[in-house]
């Protein structure tokens, strides 16, 4: 919990001091990876200590992106598809 903390601090700290002009893309990047490595090695040190443990196998993690991304695709075809069928006049008229 005390790493966490500590990387949540230096991932709020370079964007208080950079108000005018904001923080570069490598620094958030960065800044999120930072956080994200440490929640996953706070979470996996949590986990340690429970009784009862299961494994996974890796396919589980990858169907899940998979019918994860696919989903995603799928709702923004159908809007998109939507939005070109629709009738600007139509949507225009009722503004």
């Amino acid at each position: 919990m005390g790493w966490l903390l500590f990387s949540l601090s230096g991932f709020l700290r370079p964007s208080m001091g950079n108000k005018v002009r904001g923080p570069s893309l490598f620094d958030n990047a960065r800044h999120l990876f930072r956080y994200k490595i440490s929640s996953v090695s706070a979470m996996n040190k949590w986990l340690e200590d429970f009784a009862y443990r299961i494994e996974i196998q890796w396919w589980v993690f990858a169907i899940a992106g998979v019918v994860a991304v696919a989903i995603a695709l799928l709702t923004v075809s159908w809007q998109a598809i939507r939005a070109a069928l629709a009738n600007p006049v139509e949507s225009l008229r009722d503004e």
